[in-house]
C-alpha cells in the first residue's frame, strides 16, 4: 500500500496533543485473558503471564474459577492475550531532575499494532524525516564490555556514520550494553555539534521488561511526563513482588524516540523483535512509500547466542549485515567477523567453479565450536545449535550480505562510514547482477520456447524443409530441448526430423533410456498392427484401453515387445528384451515407471530415485 493513501486522513487531524492519535486510530495496550497456572509463590498460584488471579480481569478470574477439563494448559501470548482497552502510555518524558536533558516521545502499543499505522505517527505525528539509510543495531545487552578507548572510538564512528548518510538509528532502547553506548555516542556529539534536530536514534523496546514502566502512563493534564531509575519508584510498581530483579532495564535518556510493544508477558522479552523486523521492512519497502527503496544495515556489535539468530534471520530477508570486531572483547560479533575472514582468505585462493554451498568445512567448524565454548560456557548441544546457525549463515548465496569491521584506539573512526556503504554496495551490486542474469535467462527460457513450438508445428506439418531453413540455423537451439521434438518424431513416424536431429548431435543410445522406449511402445495407436499383435499373443483377442480391468492390465511390457520381435523374426533373432533384467519387469512395475515418467518418457521432477535395477542414462 502506497504510505500516502494510509496517511491522506491526517492532514485535517491536529497532532500537537497525542491524545489525536488515540482518538484517530484507538492504539490499544494488552492484557492476558486466559489465567493459566505457572508456579505458585507463597502458596499463590501465578500465571504464565507472570501476575496472580487478582491482578486479571473480573472476566479472567470468572472463567478460571468456573473452568472444566477443556480448560487450556499451555500458555501463548499470541493465543491468550487481548487487545481492549487503549493504550494510557504515550506522548513525552524526560529524566527527573535532568533540565539538560530532551524530551523523547514515546508510544505503547499492542504487539499486534499495524506497523502501516505506526508509519504514519512516525512521519506525520512525530515529523520525522524519510531516511536514507537505516541502521538496526543488534548485539550485547548485558555483561556487555568494551575498553574505554575503544568506545570513544566506536562512538565516534557510528555518529560519523550515522550524520554522513542520513541515517535512522533502531536499537533496543534500554540503557544497557550496545544501547547505552550508542546513546552516550549521541548525546556528546550533539552537545559538541548543538544540532540533534535531524537525528533519529529509535528505541522499539518491550513494555513489561521496562523498569519504572509505570512512571510513563498517562497523568491528566501532564504533557511531559517525568522518568527516573530511583530504586524508591521501582519499588513502588504494582507489579515489584512479581518481577524478577535479575529481569529488564531503564530506557536509555538518550534515544529521541520510543516505541514500547505490549505482549502482557512479565518477565519476558521476544514481543518486540518480530513487530521492529516488520516495521523496518514497511518503511524500507519502496513499495510503501511513493520514493525509492530505503537500504537497511543490521549492524552486529557483541551479542550472545541469540545475536546470531538475528543474523540468521536477516540474511534470510537480503538484509546486509556489518560484524563490528572489537579488540579485545568477545561475543557474537567478533566470532561472526573472525569466520569471515577466514572464509574471505579461502576464497581468494579458490577457482570460482571449486567454490561449494557449505564454506565452513570440518577444521574451521571445530574452530568455531571451541570458540563458542570458551565465550559462553553452554553444554555441548547448544554450542551445536551455535554452530549450526553460523553455518547456515555463511552459505555461498549470503557472502554477498556479510561484511566485517574492526574498531580499534588507533584506527581511522570514520571509515565506519565507508564500512556501511561497502555493505551496502556489495549487497545491491549482487542483486542487481542476479536480476540482470535471471532476466537474461528468462528472456533466453522464452526464445528456446518459441523456437520448439515452432519445431512441434513443423513436425505437425511434416516440412522438414522449413525447419531446416528457419529452425536449425538457430545457435541457441541445444541438444537438450531436441527431446521433445525427439519423441514427437519416432511416434509419428517422421524418419527425416528423427535424422536431422541425429545430425544436430543427438545421440540415439543416450536419448532412448528404459522410461522412453517404454512410452513409445505403451503410446503407440491401437489400430497399428504392432497393437494389434500384442493384444492377441497376451489376450487371445483384440482388446482396448476401455476394457481393461485395472490401469496395469494393458501396459506393454519390454517381455511382450521381445515375444513380439521374436515372431516377427521368426525365431532367427534373440533379442536383448527376452533377457534379464529387461523380462523381469512385470505388468505393475511398467505402470509405476510410466506413472512417474511425462508424456514424453522423461523422469518427472519429483521423482528421486530409478525404479528396481535400471540407469537413469
Amino acid at each position: 500500500m502506497n504510505r500516502k493513501s494510509v496517511l491522506v486522513h491526517a492532514e485535517s487531524i491536529d497532532f500537537s496533543d497525542p491524545s489525536d492519535i488515540i482518538g484517530t486510530y484507538g492504539f490499544k495496550k494488552t492484557r492476558c485473558n486466559t489465567f493459566i497456572t505457572s508456579k505458585t509463590i507463597e502458596n499463590i498460584e501465578i500465571c504464565f503471564c507472570g501476575l496472580p488471579l487478582e491482578r486479571h480481569h473480573t472476566k479472567v478470574k470468572t472463567s478460571y474459577l468456573n473452568r472444566n477439563s477443556n480448560y487450556p494448559t499451555e500458555w501463548n501470548y499470541k493465543e491468550h492475550t487481548t487487545n481492549d482497552e487503549e493504550t494510557d502510555a504515550y506522548g513525552e518524558f524526560k529524566y527527573k531532575n535532568d533540565s539538560k536533558r530532551h524530551t523523547s516521545k514515546y508510544l505503547r502499543i499492542d504487539f499486534r499494532t499495524d506497523v502501516k499505522e505506526i508509519a504514519e505517527v512516525l512521519f506525520e505525528a512525530w515529523k520525522l524525516h524519510r531516511p536514507k539509510l537505516l541502521i538496526s543495531v543488534t548485539g550485547g545487552a548485558k555483561n556487555f564490555k568494551m575498553k574505554s578507548n575503544i568506545k570513544n572510538a566506536f562512538k565516534k564512528a557510528i555518529f560519523e556514520a550515522a550524520t554522513s548518510t542520513d541515517a535512522w538509528l533502531v536499537t533496543g532502547g534500554t540503557e544497557e550494553g550496545i544501547m547505552k553506548v550508542i546513546g552516550e555516542a549521541f548525546r556528546e556529539s550533539t552537545i559538541r555539534l548543538g544540532d540533534r534536530r535531524k537525528l533519529v536514534l529509535l528505541g522499539i523496546a518491550n513494555w513489561t521488561t521496562i523498569r519504572n514502566n509505570h512512571l510513563l502512563i498517562r497523568k491528566n493534564d501532564v504533557k511531559i511526563n517525568d522518568y527516573n531509575r530511583e530504586e524508591d519508584d521501582y519499588k513502588s510498581h504494582s507489579d515489584y513482588t512479581y518481577i524478577e530483579k535479575d529481569k529488564g532495564a531503564y530506557l536509555d535518556p538518550n534515544h529521541t524516540h520510543f516505541l514500547l510493544v505490549d505482549k502482557a508477558e512479565l518477565n519476558s522479552y521476544g514481543g518486540e523483535i518480530d513487530f521492529s523486523t516488520k516495521l523496518i521492512d514497511f518503511i524500507c519497502d519502496s513499495n510503501s512509500d511513493d520514493s525509492t527503496e530505503i537500504p537497511v544495515v543490521v549492524l552486529v556489535v557483541g551479542g550472545g547466542p541469540n545475536t546470531l539468530k538475528v543474523v540468521s534471520s536477516s540474511c534470510a530477508k537480503g538484509s546486509p549485515c556489518l560484524f563490528i570486531d572489537i579488540q579485545g572483547s568477545n561475543g557474537s560479533s567478533n566470532i561472526l567477523a573472525y569466520v569471515y575472514r577466514m572464509i574471505e582468505e579461502k576464497l581468494s585462493k579458490l577457482e570460482k567453479e571449486s567454490i561449494t554451498d557449505d564454506l565452513i568445512d570440518k577444521t574451521l567448524e571445530d574452530d568455531i565450536f571451541t570458540k563458542c565454548k570458551n565465550i559462553w560456557n553452554k553444554k555441548d548441544d547448544e554450542i551445536k545449535e551455535m554452530v549450526s546457525t553460523i553455518t547456515e549463515i555463511f552459505k555461498i548465496n549470503n557472502f554477498h550480505l556479510l561484511n566485517a569491521f574492526s574498531i580499534e584506539s588507533t584506527k581511522q573512526t570514520n571509515e565506519m562510514d565507508e564500512a556501511i556503504l561497502h555493505a551496502i554496495l556489495k549487497a545491491e551490486k549482487s542483486r542487481i547482477k542476479k536480476k540482470l542474469q535471471q532476466k537474461k535467462e528468462e528472456e533466453e527460457a522464452q526464445e528456446k520456447n518459441l523456437l520448439i513450438s515452432q519445431l512441434k508445428l513443423a513436425l505437425t506439418w511434416d516440412r522438414i524443409d522449413v525447419a531446416k531453413k528457419y529452425i536449425f540455423e538457430n545457435d541457441i537451439m541445444d541438444i537438450f530441448l531436441l527431446n521433445e521434438p525427439m519423441y514427437v518424431a519416432i511416434n509419428k513416424d517422421r524418419p527425416d526430423f528423427v535424422q536431422e536431429f541425429l545430425n544436430y548431435g543427438l545421440k540415439l543410445p543416450k536419448y532412448l533410456t528404459y522410461r522412453v522406449l517404454l512410452r513409445l511402445y505403451n503410446d503407440v495407436s491401437e489400430n497399428s498392427a504392432f497393437y494389434n499383435l500384442y493384444t492377441r499373443n497376451k489376450f487371445g483377442k483384440k482388446i482396448t484401453l476401455c476394457n481393461k480391468k485395472k490401469p496395469y492390465d494393458i501396459q506393454i511390457r519390454f517381455k511382450d515387445i521381445g515375444l513380439i520381435i521374436k515372431q516377427l523374426l521368426d525365431n532367427f533373432y534373440e533379442n536383448e528384451y527376452l533377457k534379464k533384467p529387461y523380462d523381469c519387469l512385470t505388468s505393475k512395475d511398467t505402470w509405476r515407471i510410466l506413472s512417474q515418467s511425462d508424456e514424453y518418457g522423461q523422469k518427472k521432477k519429483d521423482i528421486e530415485q530409478s525404479i528396481l535395477f535400471f540407469s537413469e542414462t
